[in-house]
């Protein structure tokens, strides 16, 4: 087992943004996801699926949708606007798992397709 793993079980917080590269053909889906601290508490955990995981990301989760997401945790920095320099956690999806139903809005689309 890999030591730098992790499981998380959560919800989809938005459709995933795709990010392109005009160098490469690598495409980049991000996301967050909520994870439930306890009752009253949620944590949001940013996401990064890249190439064929972001394709599946960009086919099948949409706002709502509760999913086990299992990656690798690493650190992202950036230079915020304030011209900080700041550094987050986030996870590098290796891969997933959908869970229970489909968020009512896509059983509402899927419905009016067929």
């Amino acid at each position: 087992m890999k030591n730098n793993t992790v499981m998380l079980v959560g919800r989809v917080g938005a459709d995933a943004q795709l990010v392109t590269f005009e160098t490469s053909d690598n495409r980049l889906a991000k996301f967050s996801i909520a994870v439930k601290q306890s009752k009253d508490e949620t944590m949001w955990v940013d996401v990064e699926a890249w190439n064929g995981q972001a394709e599946q990301v960009l086919s099948y989760f949409t706002k709502g949708r509760e999913v086990i997401v299992h990656g690798r945790l690493a650190l992202n920095s950036y230079v915020n606007k304030d011209g900080q320099k700041v550094t987050k956690p986030i996870v590098n999806q290796t891969g997933f798992y959908l869970c229970g139903k489909k968020p009512k809005s896509d059983e509402a689309e899927g419905d009016s397709a067929s």
